[in-house]
């Protein structure tokens, strides 16, 4: 194993495996890919499989996974020239490597196609069907992200499966010294933005989100509005707090992944978009109402896996799904960036989100207030 400089090596009390497959399951993109690998690594050690994370991103999922003791060891790599040696250094040491769709480029392929006799991927690229130990599992027909990757390796998984293997324990997310709860037992966290704010087409106008915060306030006058995210969306939470509006708080900038997670984990509700936090909120068990663009709800959300704790808010068009590659829809348009007018997400209003959103609230809280 690369050591030192390297990469930092956690290990989990390792047992005599030798009979056991070694299993390295790649954590190479965001938060959200990354959650959604969970399931695998808990169904394969299921299977008796000794399972290695490895992690190599500009996102530090690593800190909250790792605690979480799903896996028996993890490896954290801090930039390309490291993964590169480590790919030389431990030529085909695993058994099976395991790369999601969104990390399946080629470089990461090649690599793991090195250290691993076996890799597995869900992309159907002709150039990764050239790498003489690659094995691609084709896409199950409009089945759940969580199912897809768990069909990496286990072929057969059902959907009724999976509610068991999201589920993580809050108990066990790390703690910062520095956290500590501001806003008392009953607080509902909102993320004005997707993917950092790094994509335009998932974000719903902000005008829209102070309509809605106002309404949501005015009806519940103690329930404090806690916006969460990182620094990129700091403008976003600016002009939400410039509006004055009651019971509003912003976290935006100022958290650790660890200190959203425990942000999250402790509040009443999530409200937002599709986003890492969105996933970690719903495998924490924190209700959920995401409001969606133009990516598919029925792939990427959680109303299909616990209607009684998730809603999931989209608009029934036409070209809807347009940015998915699970059952990608181009009857007018290649990709959400090329669409004029963006309807599927900025076509939802304050109205619509606020009515769903205080019946979903009164379904799990019995009235206006939290018990």
């Amino acid at each position: 194993m690369a050591t030192g400089c390297l990469s930092t090596m956690v290990g989990f009390v390792r047992k005599s495996m030798s009979k056991k497959q070694k299993s390295i399951v790649l954590f190479s993109t965001g938060l959200g890919d990354s959650l959604q690998l969970l399931p695998l690594c808990k169904a394969l050690k299921e299977e008796g499989h000794e399972v290695t994370g490895l992690f190599f991103s500009t996102c530090p999922s690593h800190e909250l996974i790792i605690p979480l003791g799903i896996l028996n060891n993890a490896i954290v790599l801090n930039n390309d020239i490291e993964f590169s040696l480590f790919a030389l250094r431990n030529a085909w040491l695993f058994d099976y490597a395991f790369i999601e769709y969104s990390g399946s480029s080629l470089k990461n392929s090649l690599k793991a196609c090195l250290f691993a006799k076996k890799v597995v991927t869900n992309r159907s690229k002709w150039y990764l069907r050239l790498l003489p130990n690659m094995t691609i599992r084709q896409p199950l027909d409009n089945a759940h992200l969580l199912q897809q990757n768990l069909h990496l390796a286990l072929i057969g998984k059902q959907l009724s499966e999976l509610k068991a293997l999201y589920r993580l324990d809050g108990q066990l997310l790390p703690k910062s010294q520095n956290w500590t709860n501001n806003f008392g037992e009953n607080y509902i966290v909102v993320q004005l933005c997707a993917a950092n704010n790094s994509i335009s087409y998932k974000n719903w106008p902000i005008e829209k989100w102070s309509i809605l915060l106002k309404a949501i306030s005015s009806r519940l006058p103690t329930m404090p509005l806690v916006l969460i995210g990182d620094k990129n969306e700091k403008s976003f939470g600016d002009t939400i707090m410039a509006g004055g509006i009651n019971g509003v708080h912003s976290t935006i900038g100022k958290t650790s992944l660890t200190e959203l997670a425990q942000l999250i984990h402790h509040a009443k509700f999530y409200l937002g978009l599709d986003s890492g936090s969105m996933h970690l909120a719903a495998m924490l068990g924190t209700p959920t109402l995401t409001i969606w663009g133009p990516t598919d709800p029925q792939t990427l959300g959680y109303q299909v896996l616990d209607t009684e704790t998730n809603l999931d808010i989209m608009t029934n068009l036409s070209c809807h799904p347009c940015l998915s590659w699970i059952r990608h829809n181009t009857s007018e348009f290649e990709h959400p960036s090329l669409c004029p007018h963006q309807n599927c997400i900025k076509g939802i209003s304050p109205e619509t989100i606020l009515k769903k959103f205080m019946a979903h609230w009164e379904s799990l809280y019995g009235g206006i207030q939290a018990g």
